[in-house]
């Protein structure tokens, strides 16, 4: 059996990193040969906090064991441009360890960058804004 979705209307969105001299990497994911560059995200599952799906999305999608840097989210936002409703809860979450069997199934593509790559591949302007704000949380 499939595993249940608790509603359609809520994603969360994990945005994994980890410090290279000093300074935030990102994991950006492209999933099944698409050439769009974007961070893990999902449905919550029914009985499934925000929080575990953030971290189950990051092990799912990009293979990275990961723990949640802060409880509250980074920020929220519209999924698409075409549904307003459907909203995504972004977690910033630091990556632990990485799955050595990956490449991911079904085309799964992950690639570390730095802030200043991780804004150019991106190209959603609420995904991209979700960098400027892990860069802001990690240097407080």
């Amino acid at each position: 059996m499939p595993d249940e979705i608790a509603t359609t209307r809520e994603q969360v969105c994990a945005v994994p990193f980890r410090l290279r001299s000093s300074r935030p990497e990102f994991c950006l994911v492209a999933i099944n040969g698409d050439s769009r560059w974007d961070f893990p995200r999902g449905n919550v599952l029914l009985g499934e906090s925000s929080h575990t799906t953030a971290l189950r999305r990051a092990l799912e999608v990009a293979g990275l064991e990961c723990e949640m840097e802060v409880a509250s989210p980074l920020d929220q936002f519209a999924a698409s441009t075409t549904d307003a409703a459907e909203v995504v809860t972004a977690f910033l979450i630091r990556v632990e360890n990485e799955s050595l069997g990956w490449p991911g199934s079904n085309g799964h593509r992950r690639r570390w960058c730095f802030a200043e790559e991780a804004r150019v591949r991106i190209r959603r302007k609420p995904v991209r804004r979700l960098v400027d704000l892990a860069v802001r949380y990690l240097e407080t």
